[in-house]
């Protein structure tokens, strides 16, 4: 398994980033950053990276976590750990749909930067706005 470690302040520390185990055991414990990469949980070859890929995926709801946390990792789900890993997965859930909001809002003044661009009138604008993203008037004012 290959490490990827950080001094404090985000600088590598060797010329790639990664290090190995056995440089890894030997570094002093200030540098605490360190990245694991996650993928598919078929690709995890150690229980740790398959219990953080069950933890962190955005692909699987809380009950199916909470399912597989005791039955693979022999992890007794108890009321505040359930609520725990319910309120982890409303999280990560919160910051995909914030990202996704926040990519529609980008789109939008894009999209009305290139019209403009095109020379098309305000009005036009106004109206493909409120038609292709069904916004108010108020709003769709707001792009222009």
């Amino acid at each position: 398994m290959v490490y990827r470690v950080l001094k404090p302040g985000g600088k590598l520390i060797s010329s790639t980033g990664f290090v190995n185990r056995e440089t890894l055991a030997v570094l002093p414990v200030e540098m605490a950053a360190v990245m694991i990469c996650l993928g598919k949980e078929r690709d995890s070859d150690t229980d740790l990276l398959k219990l953080l890929n069950v933890l962190l995926s955005t692909e699987t709801g809380s009950q199916d976590k909470c399912q597989i946390l005791e039955e693979d990792f022999q992890i007794r789900m108890t009321l505040a750990l359930e609520s725990e890993v319910s309120l982890m997965c409303n999280l990560s859930k919160g910051v995909e749909e914030k990202g996704i909001e926040k990519g529609r809002q980008e789109g939008k003044i894009a999209m009305v930067s290139a019209l403009k661009d095109l020379q098309i009138a305000d009005s036009i604008i106004l109206n493909k706005i409120q038609e292709k993203f069904h916004l108010a008037e108020e709003t769709a004012k707001m792009y222009l």
